[in-house]
This record gives C-alpha cells, sequence and structure tokens, in this order.
C-alpha cells in the first residue's frame, strides 16, 4: 500500500511540475505574440521570474517595461513582492504599477 501511495505523490508532483510547465510556456507564447519586439526582454525576464518556471510574472514585467519602467527596478520588484507576498495588502501584482509596488513594498 505505501508503494502504491509513493508511486501516486510521484506521479502528482510530475503532473504539477508539467502543468506549471505548460502555464509558463502559454504566458512566454502570449507575450512574444503581445509584445513581438521584445524577445531579448522577455527571454531575459522569463529567466528571472522567481515563480518556478510558471512566468507568473513575465506579463506584469513587460506591461511595466513597455511603460518605461526601468528593467532594473522591474527585476529588483518582482523577488521582493514574491518573496514578501504576504506583506502586500493587494495579492495579485497585476494591481500595482512599478511605482505602486515600490512603494507598498
Amino acid at each position: 500500500m505505501r508503494r502504491v501511495l509513493n508511486q501516486i505523490d510521484q506521479f502528482l508532483d510530475l503532473s504539477n511540475a508539467c502543468l506549471i510547465k505548460l502555464a509558463g510556456e502559454s504566458r512566454i507564447e502570449l507575450a512574444r505574440k503581445k509584445y513581438p519586439n521584445m524577445k531579448r526582454e522577455i527571454d531575459t525576464l522569463s529567466s528571472i521570474d522567481p515563480s518556478g518556471g510558471a512566468n507568473k510574472y513575465l506579463l506584469w514585467a513587460l506591461k511595466q517595461y513597455a511603460g518605461g519602467g526601468s528593467f532594473f527596478d522591474i527585476a529588483k520588484a518582482i523577488p521582493i513582492f514574491h518573496e514578501n507576498i504576504k506583506r502586500f495588502k493587494k495579492k495579485d501584482i497585476n494591481k500595482y504599477d512599478l511605482a505602486e509596488l515600490m512603494d507598498d513594498g
């Protein structure tokens, strides 16, 4: 019985990893369609996204960058938000613009 439960746990872990990867890839595809002239930025922001391959913050980051946000500030803000989400009043990064996020942090 324990062996079966271990196999189920391994399957669920693998399934979750696959879903996260698919979600991340979908966000990258969406980003490339929405921001076709930002391939390098998409790749860089995706590589520093701390959400474990899900690219949870990618579209927000690109929106901030396209709106004139500093790449340095965006790269600094994302991990601060990710690691301290409980301290923020709004738990969804999309509810913030870069200036608000830096002020609230």
